[in-house]
Order: C-alpha cells, then sequence, then structure tokens
C-alpha cells in the first residue's frame, strides 16, 4: 500500500506540481520608445469592461464561464503601463473626466465582450494527490484558465485635446491557458475548511483572484500592440505662423487662418472681390490654386482661397499672391512669418505601405 501511495505521490508531482502562470518584463515589451520629457506622462481615462454575450460563438469551449473583474483588468494594465519604462508617471483619471489640460497623452482603454473561462484540467493527479496525503494536492497545478475579450485604445494629446489615434482595435488575448493550484485560484480560511470534506476542484474560485494570477501573460500581445502605436507616435517643434495683411486694389481681405502640422500649413483667406474684378490664380509657395473658371460679378463677391500642404520654415516669409485681371504683377493679399514656439506636438506618423 505504502508504494501504491508513493507511486501516486510522485506520478502527481511530475503530472502537475510545476509552477504557475509566468511572469512578465514588461520593460522588454517597451522596444527602444523614448519620449520627450513633457510627454512622458500618461492618463489612462478609465478602463471599459463589458461582459460576453452568452450566444457569442467566438468564446472558446470552456467548462465555465465567469464575468471577466474590472479591478483585476485594471490592475493588471495598470502594472503593464507603469513597467513599460516608456513613461515616468501614469495616473488613472475617471471614466468621465475631460482630461488634465496638461502635457502627456491621455490613453482610453476598452475590453469588450470579455470573459474569464475555466478551461479544464491538466489531469485527475491532483485529486488522487488530495485524496491520498491531503495538503500536498493543493498545490498541484492542475486547473486551466483563460481570457477572452475585445480590446480597443484611443489616444489623445492631454494638453489639447486633439485626438491622435481615434479608437482603434487591439490584438486579443493568448489563446493558452494558464494553470493554477488551489492557493492560487482561491482566498480567505473558509476555503480550506471546505476542502476537509469537498474535493478541492469542487469548491468554488475567487474571479477576481484568478483574473489576477491569468491577466499578465495573457494580455501581452494587447499591450505590445499599445506599445506599436506608442512607437508611431512622434514629437515635433510647434510653428506660429504670424499674418499680416496687404492692401490689394479691389480686394479686401476678411480673415486669414494657417494651422500648421507636420511642418506644413492650410492657408484658407477669406476675402471681398469689389465689382468687376477677376482673379486667374492664387499662389503661396510652391503651391498654386487655379481661379480661371471663377466668374466676375457686378456685385461685390466673397471668395475663399485653400491652399493646402505649404511648406513652413521658421524664419522665413511667405507670400499669399492672386493675379488680377488687368494687372501685370500680381498683388500681395498676405504675408505669413513663421517662428518656432519652443513646445512640442504630438502626432501619429504610420508606416508606409509596401508596394506589390
Amino acid at each position: 500500500m505504502r508504494r501504491v501511495l508513493a507511486t501516486i505521490f510522485l506520478a502527481s508531482i511530475i503530472a502537475g506540481c510545476g509552477s504557475g502562470p509566468p511572469r512578465v518584463d514588461w520593460r522588454a515589451e517597451a522596444v527602444s520608445t523614448s519620449y520627450p520629457e513633457p510627454y512622458q506622462r500618461l492618463y489612462v481615462r478609465g478602463l471599459a469592461v463589458e461582459g460576453v454575450s452568452p450566444l457569442d460563438t467566438r468564446v472558446p469551449a470552456c467548462e465555465e464561464r465567469f464575468d471577466l473583474d474590472r479591478n483585476a483588468a485594471f490592475e493588471s494594465f495598470s502594472d503593464a503601463l507603469s513597467g513599460l519604462g516608456i513613461f515616468k508617471d501614469v495616473t488613472f483619471l475617471p471614466k468621465a473626466s475631460e482630461g488634465p489640460q496638461e502635457d502627456g497623452l491621455v490613453l482610453d482603454l476598452s475590453l469588450e465582450e470579455s470573459a474569464l473561462l475555466h478551461t479544464g484540467e491538466t489531469g485527475s493527479g491532483a485529486f488522487w494527490l488530495w485524496l491520498f496525503t491531503g495538503y500536498p494536492g493543493l498545490c498541484v497545478h492542475d486547473q486551466l484558465y483563460t481570457v477572452f475579450y475585445d480590446a480597443r485604445a484611443r489616444i489623445s494629446d492631454a494638453r489639447t485635446g486633439e485626438t491622435l489615434v481615434p479608437w482603434e482595435p487591439l490584438a486579443g488575448p493568448t489563446p493558452e491557458s494558464y494553470a493554477l493550484n488551489f492557493h492560487e485560484r482561491t482566498t480567505g480560511f473558509t476555503p480550506y475548511l471546505e476542502c476537509w470534506i469537498i474535493p478541492p476542484t469542487s469548491i468554488g474560485i475567487d474571479q477576481a483572484e484568478v483574473a489576477r494570477k491569468v491577466l499578465p501573460p495573457a494580455i501581452r500581445p494587447t499591450v505590445q500592440s499599445l506599445v506599436r502605436i506608442f512607437n508611431q507616435i512622434t514629437f515635433a517643434p510647434v510653428n506660429k505662423v504670424e499674418v499680416l495683411i496687404r492692401p490689394a486694389m479691389g480686394i479686401r481681405v476678411d480673415d486669414v487662418s494657417a494651422p500648421v502640422t507636420g511642418g506644413v500649413a492650410t492657408i484658407t483667406v477669406h476675402a471681398t472681390l469689389a465689382p468687376g474684378v477677376w482673379l486667374s490664380y492664387a499662389s503661396c509657395g510652391d503651391v498654386k490654386l487655379d481661379l480661371s473658371k471663377e466668374q466676375a460679378s457686378q456685385l461685390e463677391k466673397p471668395i475663399e482661397i485653400v491652399l493646402p500642404g505649404v511648406a513652413i520654415v521658421p524664419g522665413e516669409n511667405l507670400d499669399v499672391e492672386v493675379g488680377v485681371a488687368g494687372h501685370d504683377k500680381p498683388q500681395r493679399l498676405v504675408t505669413l512669418t513663421a517662428t518656432q514656439t519652443g513646445e512640442l506636438r504630438a502626432e501619429r506618423t504610420l508606416p508606409e505601405k509596401k508596394k506589390k
């Protein structure tokens, strides 16, 4: 009999005692991303966790399905984002917050159609070990768990509120299941009293504790998707454009705007033409707009001139000029002067698609 017990004991140890879910080195997931000082702050504006429909056929086959604990997901993503090393400070904001209006990035994260799944067990060795020896059977990693969810993220500039990355799907969790022992899937003293008379596999689990054990390795693909997006966010000096309106014969300039993004400006001029004035073109730098199809009017005529993609170089002047019928030389409407403010602007730079 002793030999039988010894054989069962050793077989059970070989079959499943092992170790729990692997630990994750989040800093190794960040590759070489480095942000300038003002943007080394990340504000996570809540974490939405929504349960999966019982009719969703995408959920892997499982023995039991539980709601994914929001606090466990919150803690796991908090540890992951803080451990990446990209940001010196990771702050979590209330879901309804409008943002801190300070330098940094704001991340909105959503886990939809989520669930914690009990996918089976590694074998019956833990039960027999518990039956014959008691406590050693509680140490066997025999019950398999995994998570399921659809993840989405949005990233915006905390200071300006500008959306850098609109809601975008992220990679889902790993399909792998992770084995937990009795200690890892329960909490408190009561389960240890129950296991004197009830098989450990029949005792209810602490869903939040199981999620805390399973989520770190399971969310690696999702965090890697976030890192890929963080790598696509670049920073450029902010160029400010000063506008000087020039007097022009037969043309009254009403207003001018010239927002700069990525070193180029979109110049928009709203003007009013005197009766009988006809424009043939408008230009600024290398950008030229054909206006020859516009007809002259016997009344004052409002006109909008839009010149996109005008290259802006700090310290240089650019003139918006128009060709006026009856005049040999173009007339200057506006002079633009670009200067650097010393601030940085975040923007997303998508990788170029490979040509087939």
